[in-house]
């Protein structure tokens, strides 16, 4: 039977002792970092709930802001309503029946997504506002969907 070579290395050029990586445990790393970073993924309806408890109607769009930054899209209320033609308009309708005010201007902000895998993608965080610039409503949207 053949022994594993021990996990320490005595580095000959600099005299110090080095830890040896074999291809298997990188592996192992490698599956346990990929798991564990999807295993902890809450959903959107998670992700919307904790941003409700954030910032909760009635928050006036000045503060929304002074924690977003400026939005990378505003839209204002068409004339004959919103539409459910489009993503946009439907999801603005969901709002009003949700909440029932009427939304006024809806911005969408683009923020990094602290919480998915290794922090690598972007979400969209929707707000939605009344007449007055109260926020009714906020929403969390994966970036793609």
């Amino acid at each position: 039977m053949r022994w594993r070579q021990k996990p320490w290395h005595v580095d000959q050029r600099g005299g110090g002792v080095t830890p040896r990586v074999y291809l298997s445990d990188m592996r192992l790393v490698a599956v346990a970092l990929l798991l564990a970073g999807c295993a902890h993924e809450p959903g959107a309806h998670v992700r919307t709930a904790h941003l409700r408890e954030a910032f909760p109607a009635g928050d006036a769009k000045s503060d929304v802001r002074a924690r977003l930054g400026e939005p990378s899209f505003s839209a204002t209320r068409p004339d004959i309503g919103w539409s459910r033609d489009d993503g946009l308009g439907s999801l603005a309708l969901e709002v009003e029946g949700r909440t029932g005010g009427l939304v006024w201007r809806a911005e969408k902000h683009v923020v990094p997504d602290v919480t998915s895998t290794m922090g690598l993608t972007l979400s969209h965080i929707w707000c939605f506002y009344d007449r007055s610039d109260d926020l009714l409503d906020i929403v969390w949207e994966r970036m793609g969907d």
